[in-house]
């Protein structure tokens, strides 16, 4: 079995978590100002990069110097929020089965090949 990361918006539960996805939200919704009703109640929101992506956003000259090693590692970058903290309650109660037990909690996770390196609250 290979280990993988827990993503909070993975986490299923009754009814749904309604987490927004940045990504196809901006893919279907460009330049509009005000959201469609559908997407105003969210229980948060979360985005997913992959290394091209990540690079469309860099400088050009941080793409010069980031080349060898977007295409070496092929990062990844995942970012979620949710909007109130019993959110992170919910997930942890789901993920673990047991209440008030801190799974995931809000903080910055920096990994390195799948490497968790440094949690910082």
């Amino acid at each position: 079995m290979t280990p993988s990361y827990l993503y909070p918006h993975t986490v299923k539960r009754t009814p749904p978590f309604r987490f927004l996805n940045l990504n196809d939200y901006f893919k279907a919704h460009a330049e509009q100002s005000s959201p469609p009703a559908d997407k105003i109640r969210q229980d948060g929101l979360y985005l997913v990069w992959d290394a091209v992506r990540i690079a469309k956003e860099l400088s050009e000259e941080s793409k010069r110097e980031f080349a060898e090693e977007l295409k070496v590692y092929s990062p990844v970058l995942y970012a979620f929020v949710p909007y109130q903290g019993s959110v992170w309650g919910d997930i942890n109660q789901l993920s673990t089965g047991v209440k008030n037990r801190v799974h995931l909690n809000a903080g910055l996770l920096i990994a390195l090949n799948r490497q968790r390196l440094v949690s910082c609250p």
